[in-house]
């Protein structure tokens, strides 16, 4: 992260109880709908869907234990020590079913998912503070994605954080950030963010 590139906030207290408040809820809702999803297509998880402007709301695809034996090919998209992400070669009638299967339950999960944000997603849409750009590399070579940013304290967990990107270095439009947010410098940020 380079300070140049964002704008540091910390979100006031008492819209940080109410933000808790609603995506406890929320969170809860999810959980269970994810749950149903999961048990359902016989999966141990999900990859969630992240990229540009989206932070995990909706999934990208079910995880299966390692070692789930299938009675089809498949073929392996991502793997960790216990989960992997797995589509079924489409040369058998089993295989086209399963990834069919997996297909309708994804899509009807993510319809449900909309209505029921992440955290990260929600605290944005609620301030309407998504901001997304690219800037180009500290050293000089490459390019990154600059997004919001928004989350606890490492300590502190009365008041959130974030950082958007700051339109004066030639980004998007600088969204208007509500009065219950105080702008505070990178190193204010960086010690809320990295004290232990």
């Amino acid at each position: 992260m380079e300070p140049r590139d964002y704008r540091f906030y910390k979100i006031s207290k008492e819209a940080t109880e109410q933000i808790k408040k609603a995506t406890d809820e929320i969170q809860a809702k999810r959980q269970k709908l994810l749950n149903e999803a999961i048990e359902s297509v016989g999966a141990k998880g999900v990859s969630f869907s992240n990229s540009w402007g989206e932070n995990g709301t909706t999934i990208r695809a079910f995880a299966f234990a390692v070692d789930k034996e299938f009675d089809f090919a498949v073929k392996e998209l991502q793997r960790t020590s216990e989960l992997m992400v797995i589509r079924a070669k489409a040369n058998s009638k089993k295989g086209k079913e399963f990834n069919a299967a997996l297909d309708a339950a994804k899509d009807e999960l993510n319809k449900k998912l909309k209505d029921l944000p992440c955290f990260k997603d929600y605290i944005i849409n609620k301030f309407d503070i998504q901001c997304c750009s690219i800037s180009q590399h500290g050293s000089g070579a490459g390019m990154r994605m600059l997004e919001t940013i928004v989350g606890y304290p490492q300590i502190d967990k009365s008041f959130l954080i974030c950082a958007i990107p700051n339109h004066e270095r030639g980004m998007d439009k600088q969204p208007s950030v509500p009065d219950c947010f105080e702008e505070i410098t990178y190193g204010v940020f960086y010690d809320l963010s990295n004290s232990n």
